[in-house]
């Protein structure tokens, strides 16, 4: 183990990128090609979306944060929920960045879509996916197995305690 000063890890990325040669425009090909999938993916979220329900904050590769309305049928409904696509090798994935109690969306932010995963084609596809989830939790198939505990034994005090979790993530306290 080193105990290289981190000034000096920094430069330590270029061990990883190829200096020349095919394997370095294999991976700025690959970059871009994530960049323009962010990019068309960011714009179809823009289009599936109520466009007052749908704020895009940031587009920087390999990511783009935006924030949308709460689906009707959620606990969170009339909130404005803060989440990242992120593209990496082509793959597609959702991160919330709002803290959600939820039985499928992890600590990190990441949502279980339950084996749906194959029949995400497009960013359209993983939006409704989503916000079906965010509606109708999946306790059986939990990430959050606390969270699904209380969802199953008492939904009240589970939505109760998520909107609390949620503002107060949120900085409101209410």
């Amino acid at each position: 183990f080193s105990t290289t000063p981190t000034s000096h890890v920094v430069s330590s990325f270029n061990l990883f990128w190829p200096q020349s040669g095919r394997r370095r425009r294999e991976w700025r090909d690959m970059a871009a090609n994530d960049a323009l999938l962010l990019e068309k993916a960011a714009k179809c979220l823009q289009e599936v979306a109520k466009p007052s329900a749908f704020s895009l904050t940031q587009l920087e590769p390999p990511s783009a944060s935006f924030s949308f309305l709460a689906p009707e049928g959620s606990i969170w409904k009339g909130e404005r929920l803060r989440a990242r696509l992120e593209v990496k090798g082509g793959e597609l994935s959702w991160v919330f960045e709002s803290a959600l109690f939820h039985p499928n969306v992890s600590a990190s932010g990441r949502p279980c879509l339950g084996g749906q995963e194959r029949n995400v084609h497009s960013a359209a596809d993983l939006y409704l996916h989503v916000c079906s989830l965010l509606c109708s939790p999946n306790s059986d198939d939990a990430l959050v197995e606390e969270a699904a505990l209380l969802y199953r034994r008492r939904q009240d005090e589970w939505s109760r305690l998520a909107l609390l979790l949620f503002r107060k993530g949120e900085g409101e306290g209410r």
